[in-house]
């Protein structure tokens, strides 16, 4: 959920996001720069989301709901799939956990 009311859905596997409005029960699609299988995802203090990692991937991009957007961000340092995503309070991102091909007992302080 968005700080908007609206939900930010992503598909695994899938290029695109989509974005539900309860109110007008419209969906709404937006283009991500990779297809990713369980990322971990965080809505940030600014309202914006950020998704990192996934099946394999170490890439990271950032969702702006004011525009619809997804824009590149800086790659985590590993792998992070099923990870979890928890923002500190100085705006870092904790990115904890998840699995690449066996379990992976990495952590890191990520900059969004």
């Amino acid at each position: 959920m968005l700080g908007n009311g609206k939900a930010l859905v992503i598909p695994d596997s899938a290029t695109t996001a989509w974005l539900y409005d309860p109110v007008a029960s419209t969906w709404t699609p937006s283009a991500m720069n990779a297809a990713r299988l369980l990322p971990a995802l965080t809505l940030l203090d600014d309202g914006r989301v950020l998704l990192v990692s996934g099946h394999s991937l170490t890439s990271a991009e950032v969702y702006n709901p004011d525009a619809n957007v997804w824009t590149v961000a800086t790659s985590a340092s590993a792998v992070h799939r099923s990870a979890t995503a928890t923002v500190l309070a100085d705006g870092t991102v904790l990115i904890a956990g998840g699995r690449a091909a066996t379990a992976t007992d990495v952590a890191e302080r990520y900059q969004p």
